[in-house]
């Protein structure tokens, strides 16, 4: 999940604050299904979570993860910044 450069370019940025596929794929620079591709991985292995936002949806790291996925997570940021 993540060894794909572009996933941990999404998580990085969705650190600083959530955002829709449209600000991702402007920023990362991919494709706009590609970037819907990464979100539902990583939204399937629950790492984010998304809320709709007016017209798109808003996604965001999800904090309530388990414990095994917050420390995974903590880490990844540490290394990442």
């Amino acid at each position: 999940m993540l060894s794909d450069q572009n996933r941990l370019r999404i998580l990085n940025l969705l650190e600083y604050k959530p955002m829709c596929v449209c600000e991702l794929k402007f920023i990362v620079g991919i494709k706009q299904p590609s970037v819907s591709r990464h979100l539902k991985k990583m939204k399937d292995a629950e790492i984010i979570c998304f809320r709709p936002d007016k017209r798109w949806n808003e996604y965001y790291i999800n904090r309530n993860a388990n414990e095994y996925r917050r420390i995974v997570m903590g880490n990844l940021s540490g290394w990442l910044n």
